[in-house]
């Protein structure tokens, strides 16, 4: 009988190993085991014929905020137009600015597709400061005085609510343009009349780093109004400000920082770049073990 009693307490001690181990996992599989099907229109690196990147720093998810960005330079309305344009993109960011990729996590162009850039799992270098603390979103084209289609909105939508849905993206998450991120008057970008539209969605604050932030002209709807004072009234956007930097604001093209963002990816190259686990198989093999174990 005694020997029989310690058994069954070593099955309830490992038992609850299990759960804990469980538990502590589930998190980084939920952030990168996504579907296959959660983000359909989302084309992969590979298909739009992006290089590799030459270096990487891991995002740690869940991540506060979500930036949402302009590129500033051409506008595009089919699969061909876009994949090129993200390909200029590429360039631009990587062999000009020497950057390690593409700044972005993800584009969208008017043919009504995202377009992966650093994806989910990667820093990226499109809001100095958040980078590590968000995803960057940017609709290809310029617009500060038109917005762009309905279908290219509708992608955004569909990338931020996927990122919440996998746990990419806190549930509570703040959502910000990249002018926002930084001294008042350091960039335009997304534009004044997308962010018009930004306004009006979920989880936008009128948060402004070191300054006011201020409403464009250009939102005078009574809709943005009501949505302004709604949010006004809420708690402000969490903040670290020792993260946040206080330097001048570099020159600029569009939304795209001529000032490289080397350093910070330099610093980011001391990290651990372990990966998180990536699959489901190893809570299923422990699962299994621990249902053999117990009922044995």
């Amino acid at each position: 009988m005694e020997v029989s009693s310690f058994l069954k307490q070593i099955k309830f001690v490992v038992f609850y190993i299990i759960v804990l181990v469980l538990y502590v996992a589930q998190d980084s599989i939920q952030a990168y085991s996504i579907p296959s099907d959660a983000c359909p229109n989302i084309v992969t690196k590979a298909d739009w014929g992006g290089r590799n990147a030459t270096g990487s720093t891991p995002l740690k998810v869940p991540v506060q905020y979500v930036v949402v960005h302009h590129t500033a330079m051409s506008r595009c309305f089919t699969p061909k137009a876009c994949e090129a344009q993200v390909r200029v993109i590429q360039d631009f960011h990587q062999i000009n600015r020497t950057w390690w990729d593409i700044g972005y996590n993800f584009l969208v162009g008017e043919d009504g597709r995202g377009y992966e850039g650093r994806g989910w799992k990667t820093i990226g270098a499109h809001a100095r400061g958040f980078n590590s603390m968000s995803i960057g979103i940017s609709i290809m084209g310029d617009f500060r005085k038109i917005l762009p289609q309905k279908k290219a909105l509708d992608v955004v939508r569909t990338i931020i609510q996927c990122a919440v849905e996998t746990g990419i993206v806190m549930r509570n998450y703040t959502l910000v343009g990249h002018r926002q991120t930084n001294v008042p008057g350091y960039t335009e970008c997304p534009g004044d009349t997308l962010l018009c539209e930004y306004i009006t969605w979920p989880h936008w604050e009128p948060f402004q780093k070191s300054g006011t932030f201020k409403y464009p002209n250009e939102c005078t709807s009574n809709k943005i109004e009501e949505n302004a004072a709604k949010q006004l009234s809420t708690a402000p956007p969490i903040q670290n400000g020792s993260i946040l930097t206080t330097s001048s604001p570099p020159i600029q093209y569009g939304s795209i920082l001529t000032t490289s963002n080397k350093i910070e990816e330099n610093h980011a190259k001391q990290l651990s770049t372990a990966p998180p686990i990536q699959n489901g198989s190893i809570l299923t093999l422990i699962t299994a073990a621990a249902l053999w174990f117990l009922f044995q």
